[in-house]
């Protein structure tokens, strides 16, 4: 929660202007997508077994590059709807079409600055680094490609909207 109410000071400062129903909305958004968040973790923490042997990593990688994949491809429709966008999707947005030229790619991994850095400085509060595997990488590499590649196939003909792109 924390993180995301940065983030959207961060998208603030990028956008030039405090857009106070931009910012409600990212709080609107981030509110029960918290909660949700701990929610689903506690349940899946509680009924997935441990990857202790191969056929479960490789389940487990499998589960993880799908979700990627599903979360890249719902990031496309639901920035493209632009209601109200979780501050991290609303940020990548905003670099994506206000200074990489729609380049979801290079957008993606330029918004994934912010998170890194306060997994940095968890990671030294934490004396470790948790919960970083192969999913993330893999998120790291492939889901600004997925998201482009999702606005082109997955409905096609909803477009980006109310972009704000100008300075």
């Amino acid at each position: 929660m924390v993180l995301g109410m940065l983030t959207s000071v961060l998208n603030a400062i990028l956008m030039h202007k405090w857009d106070w129903r931009r910012i409600g909305g990212n709080f609107i958004f981030m509110l029960p997508f918290s909660i949700f968040i701990q929610w689903f973790s506690d349940i899946f923490n509680r009924i997935m077994p441990d990857a202790t042997t191969l056929p479960m990593v490789i389940l487990y990688v499998f589960i993880n590059f799908l979700g990627v994949a599903f979360i890249g491809t719902a990031i496309s429709i639901y920035q493209r709807v632009n209601l109200v966008l979780h501050p991290a999707d609303d940020l990548f947005q905003i670099i994506r079409f206000r200074y990489c030229h729609g380049n979801a790619t290079i957008a993606m991994w330029l918004s994934y600055i912010p998170p890194t850095i306060m997994a940095i400085i968890a990671a030294f509060m934490q004396g470790g680094i948790y919960n970083f595997g192969l999913g993330t990488l893999f998120a790291l590499a492939f889901q600004g490609a997925i998201t482009g590649w999702a606005d082109r196939f997955i409905f096609p003909k909803l477009k980006h909207q109310a972009l704000d792109i100008g300075n």
